[in-house]
C-alpha cells in the first residue's frame, strides 16, 4: 500500500498555485502598486456590446476555471453580481475604472506570476481583446439580462429490447447481462437544475428491465457552501449452471436446473463542506449488498463403471451486508497539504455452499458448508505533501488499520434422493475469532529537474499483528485451534527519469521489500488429532523496471521496457510437532522458495498518413518456480517410503503476447478502428511427466472491430463486431481434473441512429450472438439475436 501519491497531490498543488485566480492576486497589484496603467491596452472606442464582443471571449479563455462548477478561488465570470462581488481576497471588476481593475492587469500579463490564463492552459489576449474588456468596463460591465425563473434543462431516453435464444439461455444471459425476452424503461434520463446563479440541482438514472440495471442520482450544491449527493443503484449478475463434460462418462454436462443470479445494491449518501477558507470536509456512508445464488467452479464427482469426473456443478446461496463510514479532511496551510481519512466498517454474511456427488449404481451425495461472519474494520490515513523548492516534493504518509470478525462455519453430508435420512454435522465451528492490527509508515521525495534529469525515492515500513481461534466438533470430537502471525517489512524505491537526449525519454525504477514473518500454529484434540508448529519465514525481493521511448521521426515513436523479478522466501520450523512424526508434517519440509520473473514489451505507433494510424505491441514473459525441501516420506505407500529432498524446480510460466491496432479515417464520414490481440502461454509443473498435474497451454484470439459511417448531418451508421476463441484443452483424461476449455465466441451489432428537429434522436439496433465451447459438448452452446430501439426527447 502506497500511502502517498505524490503525483497527483503534486498536480494539484500546482494547480493551486497557478490558479488561485484572480482573488489571490487582487491584494498583491493592489497593494504593491506595481502596475504602471500607461502599460495597458488603450480601451477599444465605441459601444461593446456583452453578448457580442464580452461573453464570446469569456466562454472561451474563463469559464472553464470560473464559470459555474467549482470556480477557482471563488470567482466567477458566468453572472453579473458574482463578477463584481470577486473572489475569496477581494475585488477584480471595478466598474467604470478598468485600469484599477486587477482582471485587466492579469490578462494583459502584468503581474508577475498570475498571468491569465494561466500560462500553458490557454492562448494569451490580444491587445484588441484586452481593449474590447477594457470598454466594457469603462461603459459600466453592463450584462445580459438575467434570466426570470430557475433554468432547467432536461432529457429522456426511453428504450425496448427483445432477444430470441437458441441454446443455453443461461450462458446467454452470463455473457450479455440480460435476460432473453421483452425488455426495456428508461436507458437514460438527466435533469439540471439551477435555482440560482450559485445553487445547482442535477439527477440523473436508469430503469432498465431485462439487465435488471436500476439506477439513480442527484446530487445538490452550493457556491462556497458545499455539496449534497445521494445515489442509488442495482444490477444483477447471471450465471450458468452448467458443469463439465467428460465424453467418457457417456453421459450429457450436467446442470443444476435453477436460475442463479446475484443481485446487488449500493446506495450512497455523501454531504461536503467546500467553504472560503475551511478545510475540505466530507463525510460518506455506503451500503454494499449481495444477495442471491451463484455458480462455484467446487464441481462434485460423478462415476460411472470405472470412470469418476469432477464434473457436477455447485453453487452458492449468498447474503452479505456491509456498511462503511468515511470522513475525509483535507487543507491547504502554507502549501502544506494535510489529510486525513478515517473509514470505518461493518460487514455481516450468511453463505451456504452446496457441492454433490454421484455414482453408478444410482447413489448420491451431497456437503452444505456454512459460513458467517461479522466484522469490523476501522482504519484512519494521514498524508502530509508539500513542494518545499522548485526542485524539492516531500510526501509522506501514516496508516493505522484493526480488524475484528467473529464467524463460524458448518459442514453437514444429505441424501438428496432421501429426506427421510436426517442430515450428518461432520464440521461444526461455533467460536472462530481474527483480530489484526497493522501500523504502515511511508516517505516519498521528488528532486528535480536538474538537466532534465529527475530522481524520486520512496521508504515504506510496516508493521502487523494477527491473532486467531477456533473451536468446535469434527465428527463429534472436540478440538480447538489457535493461529497468531507477526509479520515485519521494509521497502525502498527509487526512480530516475532523463529527457536530455534528442527524442529520447530514458527511465530506471528499482524496488527492494524485506519482510520477516513469524507464525504459531497449534490444534488441541485427542492423541491422534494433536499438533504443534512454528514457522519463522524471510523474504527478499528485488525488482527492476528500465525503458525508454524514442521518436526520431515525427509519425513513429517507439517505447521499450524491460522488468526483472527475483522473490526468495526461506523458511525454519524450530518447532513441528504432531502425533504421527516430528518435523516432516506439510508443508514444514519445504525450506525455501524462490520465483524469478522477466518480461519484455515493446511497442510501435506509426502514423502512417493523415487518417491512417498504426501501433503494434508484443510482450513475452517468463517465470521459474524452485522450491528447495528436506527429506521426506511418502505415505500414499505403506510402509511410507523414504524421497530425497534437496532444489526442485517446482514450474514454469510464459507466455507471449501480440497486439495490433489501426485507426483508419480517409474522411470526416469514415471512421474504423479494428485492434487484434493473440496470446500464447502456458503453466507446467515441476513433477516431470506426471499427468496428475497436466500441462495447462494454449492460445487466445480476439478481435473487435467499430465502424461509424455518417450519411448526412442527420443520419449515422454504427457497426461492431467482437470475435473470442481459446484453445486451453487439457489432455489428462486418466485422471478426475477438469480438462480446461475450449471455445469461439461472435458478436456482431449494426445500429441506425437518426436525428430530429431540436435535438430529438432515435436509434434502432440488431446484434447477432453466437458461442460454441466443444469441452463442454455442445451443453454451452447457443445463438441469439437481439433487437434494440430507443428515443431521447429533451426540454426544452
Amino acid at each position: 500500500m502506497n500511502l502517498s501519491s505524490p503525483i497527483s497531490w503534486r498536480t494539484r498543488s500546482a494547480r493551486l498555485q497557478q490558479c488561485l485566480g484572480l482573488a489571490a492576486g487582487v491584494a498583491a497589484a493592489s497593494v504593491s502598486g506595481a502596475v504602471d496603467p500607461a502599460a495597458l491596452p488603450p480601451a477599444a472606442s465605441g459601444p461593446v456590446s456583452f453578448d457580442r464582443d464580452i461573453a464570446p471571449l469569456f466562454e472561451r479563455t474563463c469559464l472553464r476555471c470560473h464559470g459555474p462548477e467549482r470556480p477557482r478561488s471563488g470567482f466567477r465570470l458566468d453572472d453579473r453580481d458574482l463578477a463584481l462581488r470577486g473572489g475569496h481576497e477581494g475585488v477584480a471588476i471595478i466598474p467604470g475604472d478598468s485600469a484599477a481593475s486587477p482582471l485587466i492587469h492579469f490578462v494583459a500579463g502584468l503581474v508577475e506570476d498570475m498571468e491569465m490564463p494561466p500560462v500553458g492552459q490557454g492562448d494569451p489576449w490580444t491587445p484588441e481583446e484586452i481593449g474590447l474588456v477594457r470598454a466594457w468596463i469603462d461603459q459600466g460591465a453592463a450584462w445580459s439580462e438575467a434570466p426570470s425563473s430557475p433554468q432547467i434543462t432536461a432529457s429522456v431516453t426511453t428504450a425496448v429490447q427483445f432477444f430470441t435464444v437458441s441454446g443455453n439461455v443461461a450462458r446467454f444471459r452470463e455473457h450479455l447481462g440480460t435476460a432473453a425476452g421483452w425488455g426495456g424503461g428508461v436507458a437514460d434520463f438527466a435533469l439540471k437544475y439551477d435555482l440560482d446563479a450559485a445553487t445547482r440541482v442535477t439527477m440523473s438514472g436508469r430503469a432498465m428491465a431485462g439487465p435488471d440495471d436500476y439506477r439513480f442520482e442527484t446530487r445538490v450544491e452550493r457556491d462556497e457552501l458545499g455539496w449534497v449527493r445521494v445515489a442509488y443503484r442495482e444490477f444483477s449478475r447471471f450465471h450458468d449452471d452448467t458443469g463439465g463434460y467428460d465424453p467418457a462418462l457417456g453421459v450429457a454436462a450436467p446442470r443444476l436446473g435453477e436460475e442463479l443470479v446475484v443481485r446487488r445494491r449500493h446506495a450512497t449518501i455523501e454531504v461536503g463542506l467546500d467553504l472560503p477558507d475551511w478545510p475540505d470536509l466530507r463525510l460518506a456512508y455506503d451500503l454494499h449488498t449481495r444477495d442471491g445464488t451463484e455458480a462455484t467452479l467446487h464441481w462434485g464427482a460423478v462415476s460411472r463403471d470405472v470412470v469418476t469426473r469432477a464434473v457436477f456443478p455447485g453453487r452458492k446461496r449468498v447474503d452479505e451486508t456491509t456498511h462503511r463510514l468515511t470522513f475525509e479532511v483535507g487543507y491547504d496551510w502554507n502549501g502544506l497539504l494535510i489529510s486525513d481519512q478515517a473509514q470505518f466498517e461493518w460487514h455481516d454474511q450468511d453463505n451456504l455452499r452446496t457441492s454433490y456427488e454421484f455414482a453408478d449404481p444410482p447413489f448420491d451425495f451431497a456437503t452444505r458448508t456454512r459460513d458467517r461472519q461479522d466484522a469490523w474494520r476501522g482504519a484512519n490515513v494521514l498524508r502530509l505533501e508539500k513542494s518545499v523548492r522548485d526542485w524539492l516534493y516531500l510526501s509522506g504518509g501514516y496508516l493505522f488499520s484493526q480488524l475484528r470478525d467473529v464467524g463460524g462455519f458448518s459442514v453437514e453430508s444429505f441424501a438428496p434422493s432421501d429426506p427421510t435420512l436426517p442430515p450428518s454435522l461432520d464440521w461444526n465451528a461455533d467460536g472462530m475469532t481474527l483480530r489484526r492490527r497493522s501500523h504502515v509508515a511511508n516517505a516519498n521525495a521528488m528532486l528535480g529537474p536538474w538537466e532534465k534529469l529527475h530522481f524520486y525515492a520512496g521508504l515504506q515500513a510496516e508493521w502487523t499483528r494477527q491473532e486467531g481461534f477456533a473451536g468446535g466438533t469434527v465428527f463429534g470430537a472436540r478440538r480447538t485451534y489457535d493461529a497468531n502471525l507477526d509479520r515485519a517489512a521494509t521497502e525502498e524505491t527509487f526512480g530516475l527519469r532523463y529527457a536530455g537526449l534528442p527524442w529520447t525519454v530514458l527511465y530506471v525504477e528499482t524496488r527492494f521489500q524485506q519482510d520477516s514473518i513469524s507464525q504459531f500454529e497449534e490444534g488441541l484434540a485427542d492423541e491422534t488429532q494433536a499438533f504443534l508448529r512454528d514457522t519463522d519465514a524471510t523474504g527478499n525481493l528485488h525488482e527492476v523496471v528500465a525503458g525508454f521511448s524514442i521518436s526520431p521521426w515525427r509519425p513513429v515513436s517507439l517505447h521499450a521496457r524491460y522488468r526483472h523479478r527475483d522473490r526468495r522466501d526461506d523458511y525454519e520450523h524450530p518447532r513441528d510437532v504432531d502425533v504421527f512424526s516430528s518435523g516432516n508434517g506439510y508443508p514444514a519440509f519445504i525450506r525455501s522458495r524462490r520465483t524469478e520473473t522477466d518480461e519484455v514489451e515493446a511497442r510501435v505507433v506509426w502514423q502512417v498518413r493523415r487518417g491512417l494510424k498504426a501501433t503494434v505491441k508484443y510482450g513475452v514473459a517468463a517465470t521459474d518456480y524452485r522450491t528447495r525441501t528436506d527429506d521426506w516420506e511418502d505415505f500414499r505407500t505403506f510402509p511410507p517410503t523414504p524421497q530425497s529432498g534437496g532444489s526442485l524446480l517446482a514450474g514454469q510460466y510464459d507466455a507471449h503476447t501480440l497486439s495490433a491496432g489501426l485507426v483508419v479515417n480517409p474522411w470526416s464520414r469514415l471512421y474504423w478502428a479494428p485492434t487484434l490481440s493473440w496470446t500464447d502461454s502456458r503453466s507446467l509443473s515441476g513433477v516431470n511427466n506426471d499427468r496428475e498435474v497436466a500441462p495447462y497451454k494454449g492460445h487466445a484470439w480476439h478481435l473487435l472491430q467499430t465502424a461509424t459511417f455518417l450519411v448526412d448531418e442527420k443520419s449515422d451508421l454504427l457497426a461492431t463486431y467482437l470475435y473470442s476463441s481459446a484453445n486451453y484443452g487439457q489432455e489428462n483424461s486418466d485422471f478426475t481434473l477438469p480438462l480446461g476449455i475450449t471455445y469461439t465466441r461472435h458478436a456482431a451489432t449494426l445500429a441506425v441512429t437518426r436525428r430530429f428537429h431540436r435535438d430529438r434522436l432515435l436509434r434502432l439496433e440488431y446484434g447477432f450472438f453466437g458461442y460454441d465451447e466443444p469441452t463442454l459438448g455442445g451443453a454451452a452452446d447457443y445463438t441469439a439475436h437481439g433487437f434494440f430501439a430507443s428515443f431521447r426527447l429533451p426540454w426544452p
